[in-house]
């Protein structure tokens, strides 16, 4: 995809759960959710989410004059299974590598589940990147250090981190364009993952327990840009608020919602 330009908006909410200030309140789901990466609709209702402001973007391909709305979205729950995360990205070039999924087109999400922030990564705060590199090459399998790489802190030093091997991870993409191809203009892609709490330090939470969460896309050549889903466009480096728990977003644990607020933190 191409260089954004930030521009300051009202966040948009098509569904689900949004929170009102600067606690995100991660809602209690009983209803089954299925993980084939399409964002189902009735699945998702209770779901908080997490939105950027609009952005508009000026594409060098057909034309550099054209501006193009980019609205990234994420979204959150939990049962006493898992934790469900989605991701709803805009993206007109869908992008993968076969060199590693650092090049390609690709989420990250950080937790700490006991919302203990630090100036470091714990041994019980966690990083998932993920990517779609095995639909663009068949020959990728589908498993952990190919496609998602999950990540615990070390609790020693800021910026390191350690492999965290969890079984029982369910992901799926659904893509919306063709990869790797900058004839065709994508419209970009949905993700939807389920960590499992036996795999998670504590296990599940207790409604009312603190949280803190990081979302980002990541959106590959010609020009690598981070995107904090919150707050938009950021350098790509690996910066304190990818490493410092104190950074992310603070958050609590909730029994299950209908209400329907709107967050508007950035306008």
């Amino acid at each position: 995809m191409k260089p954004f330009l930030a521009a300051a908006a009202t966040a948009l909410v098509l569904y689900g759960t949004c929170v009102t200030g600067a606690v995100i309140n991660v809602p209690k789901t009983t209803d089954p959710v299925t993980i084939d990466g399409t964002i189902n609709p009735t699945e998702w209702s209770k779901a908080a989410v997490v939105t950027s402001a609009s952005f508009s973007m000026l594409n060098a391909w057909p034309d550099p004059a054209v501006p193009w709305a980019v609205a990234n979205k994420c979204y959150i729950m939990w049962d006493d299974n898992n934790l469900y995360v989605a991701f709803d990205v805009h993206d007109i070039y869908l992008t993968a590598a076969d060199t590693g999924w650092w090049n390609d087109d690709y989420t990250w999400i950080s937790m700490d589940r006991n919302g203990e922030g630090g100036a470091y990564a714990m041994t019980d705060d966690y990083y998932i990147a993920t990517s779609f590199r095995d639909l663009a090459f068949p020959s990728i399998p589908k498993e952990l250090e190919q496609v998602i790489w999950p990540r615990v802190g070390n609790g020693v030093a800021y910026g390191a981190w350690q492999v965290w091997s969890p079984t029982g991870l369910n992901w799926a993409w659904h893509t919306m364009g063709t990869i790797n191809d900058n004839l065709d203009i994508d419209t970009g892609y949905t993700f939807e993952l389920a960590i499992p709490w036996s795999q998670v330090v504590g296990g599940a939470p207790s409604i009312g327990q603190p949280c803190r969460f990081e979302f980002n896309v990541v959106d590959n050549p010609p020009s690598p840009t981070w995107y904090n889903v919150l707050t938009g466009p950021m350098p790509m480096v690996w910066d304190a608020i990818l490493h410092a728990p104190d950074n992310w977003q603070q958050g609590v644990f909730t029994g299950s919602s209908t209400a329907v607020d709107e967050w508007q933190l950035y306008q």
